[in-house]
């Protein structure tokens, strides 16, 4: 059983359908989402699961920190607890002074909030995030890391989530600029255009797939509806995923995917990583490409 919230969450993930295998990869998209900023949203809601708050909710468990054996909060587990207070020290994150001791993470958060000062967010999540994953891995593997090696991950992670932010950044108050006029593919080729729909349900995506020839002549087209709860960049990778597949049923051959995400369309040409809530997706759209080159080319 899992919480609504909880079900939001995972029925948002895209699930690609060709027979990707799992793997693991870091939480940080090009989007700024993060489990990161999953761990203070659960804070904040109060259901991050400690060993307290599993135990109020009826699981067998000892509510013991399992780095100090006190209760474990998750003011606690985040905060308080000596493994995390050295991880805080370590990071170098400029804390006003005189916070008290708190009982939740959440109450930590919002005197953050209030205090009179430029804070770094980006560092205070991650920071959060590196702690309560080492708490995992003590908890459930039975290690853990040394406090510099948290702090140097810490670092790292959010270094990456900034570099990746900055080629997100668009100059403000542009003209918009005009859509380009159609450009057919090289001679022999088919062009896929892909593009997406957003309704009032937020629950609910509309994509559209045109697929041309050199001479601009139609060679298919589709329109479907999408009934999960996914966010503008899994709706794209999706589109672009469905385009690829209505090329492979008319049996097309050498083809380009053409649309206006400026994250799907170069991770599809293997210019850049996927972020990881679209990397299942994009890697059978790649499979799915050539194999639309092989099989031509075997014909």
């Amino acid at each position: 059983m899992f919480l609504h919230h909880e079900a939001e969450t995972i029925l948002g993930i895209p699930l690609s359908s060709g027979m990707t295998e799992d793997s693991q990869s870091w939480a940080w998209t090009k989007n700024g989402e993060s489990q990161s900023r999953a761990l203070t949203q659960w804070s904040s809601k109060n259901i991050l699961p400690t060993n307290h708050y599993l135990k109020n909710r009826k699981i067998a468990v000892k509510e013991d920190c399992v780095f100090c054996g006190e209760r474990e909060t998750s003011g606690h587990a985040l905060w308080r607890c000596r493994a995390a207070a050295e991880v805080w020290k370590e990071s170098g994150i400029n804390l006003p002074n005189g916070l008290s001791p708190h009982g939740d993470f959440i109450d930590l958060v919002w005197n953050l909030l209030e205090a009179p000062i430029v804070f770094d967010w980006e560092l205070f999540e991650t920071t959060a995030w590196c702690v309560w994953k080492n708490r995992n891995a003590m908890k459930h593997e039975g290690r853990s890391k040394q406090t510099k090696s948290i702090a140097v991950e810490v670092g790292r992670f959010v270094e990456e989530f900034r570099q990746n932010n900055m080629s997100n950044l668009k100059p403000q108050n542009q003209p918009p600029q005009a859509r380009p006029l159609w450009c057919p593919p090289k001679s022999g080729w088919y062009k896929i255009n892909v593009d997406e729909a957003t309704f009032k349900d937020p629950h609910c995506y509309g994509i559209g797939v045109v697929i041309r020839n050199d001479s601009g002549q139609i060679m298919g087209a589709m329109t479907k509806k999408l009934h999960l709860p996914l966010g503008a960049l899994e709706v794209e990778a999706k589109v672009a995923e469905e385009g690829i597949i209505l090329a492979r049923e008319l049996g097309l051959g050498e083809v380009v995917v053409e649309g206006d995400s400026m994250t799907v369309m170069p991770a599809l040409s293997s210019v850049n990583q996927p972020p990881s809530s679209i990397q299942k997706v994009v890697e059978s759209s790649i499979h799915r490409l050539r194999c639309l080159r092989i099989g031509k080319q075997s014909m």
